[in-house]
């Protein structure tokens, strides 16, 4: 009777061990952070093995404690340099082993499957024990789980690592491409009109010399908004953008941004339908000038000389809606879902309008920091385009 009594015992240790076990490798295929995967490890080897227990990983060339159970652990000198060399030598060491047993806890290597991924550090409670071979057991099946576990977040992490390069790369692309093309034809306009004012100024009339002047200046111009697009590109993508925040008024709003946007709109038929009873909306005034210029500088773009480019303003919930509609093409289907992603272009190939393709972008980013919103679709009266930027009021 005692013998079955102890085997029952036995028994049902080793069930709740076995149910702890599943329960664990269940729970590491839905943690997706290292340090989630080591704080589990630590916490199921501390429970199962009545012990303190340190997760350590290798990074950056060497092993830095992770995770710990039940409380937060200080390794000394001889317990870090076991450590090392259990990690080093891929062999257990420490406390109970064969090598630097001086040390006060085991090591033990945590395999993966493109090599060791990091060290387990075991102490039982009671400080004259050792670990019994069933205790190393079960150490070992949660150093081998685990190892699986953390290389899968290894493997995740070095994927979309590579992905953002990858990105990157194609945007260091697009980006030299677009560059080289719009500095290019700017340079070589203001370079040809300043060369030819220099060598045969006194055989130009006043009206050729004006009209030279003027491209030149028209040229500058152009290249200055180039970089200043450019330098707001990185400021959003750094999440740099400051705000100051003020009440203004929409009509002072609009004709700011219609003043900043005339070289590109000089061709085209302004026409306004801007309330002056509308609420002040409380924004960035520069980031919103910005936002509405480079809107307008889109339709004056696409929409051609002689056609109305539209702007009115009214009211909508709590906050005012800023349209801007042109005579344009429109957009078609597939540039549609992505007129807000950078150096994205309504129109490809030698056809095309100057430009970086980051004006909607660059909307978009400081109409959302300012809590607002922006959308694009095509008119539904008439070929052209509709952008509308949504912007916050005094009064919530």
């Amino acid at each position: 009777a005692a013998r079955t009594r102890a085997q029952a015992i036995i028994a049902r240790k080793q069930a709740r061990q076995s149910g702890d076990l599943e329960a664990f490798a269940r729970g590491l295929v839905g943690l997706e952070q290292e340090n989630e995967i080591a704080q589990s490890t630590a916490e199921t080897a501390a429970k199962l093995l009545f012990a303190r227990v340190v997760v350590l990983s290798h990074r950056q060339g060497e092993l830095q404690p992770i995770a710990e159970a039940p409380g937060a652990e200080l390794l000394l000198d001889d317990d870090m340099a076991a450590a090392q060399w259990a990690f080093a030598h891929r062999r257990e060491a420490g406390r109970g082993s064969d090598t630097l047993h001086g040390a006060r806890w085991l090591f033990l290597p945590v395999p993966g499957e493109r090599g060791f991924v990091g060290v387990i550090g075991v102490h039982p409670q009671d400080d004259a024990a050792r670990l019994s071979p069933e205790q190393r057991r079960i150490l070992d099946l949660i150093a081998v789980q685990a190892g699986v576990a953390l290389d899968r977040c290894r493997f995740q992490r070095e994927a979309a690592d590579a992905r953002v390069e990858a990105e990157s790369e194609r945007l260091k692309g697009t980006l030299l491409s677009s560059v080289s093309h719009d500095l290019r034809t700017p340079l070589s306009t203001i370079r040809g009109a300043l060369e030819s004012l220099q060598k045969f100024g006194d055989r130009h009339d006043p009206a050729t010399r004006t009209q030279l002047l003027d491209t030149a200046v028209t040229e500058a111009r152009k290249l200055s908004r180039f970089i200043e697009n450019l330098l707001d590109m990185t400021r959003i993508d750094a999440g740099v953008v400051r705000m100051r925040k003020d009440p203004l008024e929409v009509a002072t709003l609009v004709e700011n941004a219609l003043d900043r946007a005339q070289a590109t709109l000089k061709t085209k038929t302004i026409s306004r339908d801007v309330s002056t009873g509308l609420p002040r909306i409380v924004v960035d005034p520069a980031l919103a000038e910005t936002a509405l210029a480079n809107v307008l500088e889109n339709a004056g773009k696409y929409a051609p000389d002689g056609s109305t480019v539209l702007v009115r303003a009214y009211r909508k919930d709590h906050a005012v809606e800023i349209e801007v509609l042109d005579e344009g093409p429109g957009f078609d289907a597939e540039s549609a879902p992505h007129l807000f992603e950078k150096f994205a272009r309504g129109v490809e190939g030698d056809g095309r309008p100057p430009g970086t393709g980051l004006g909607l972008a660059i909307a978009k980013g400081f109409v959302e920091a300012q809590g607002g919103a922006i959308e694009a679709r095509n008119r539904s009266d008439k070929p052209g385009a509709v952008v509308s930027l949504r912007f916050p009021t005094e009064v919530a």
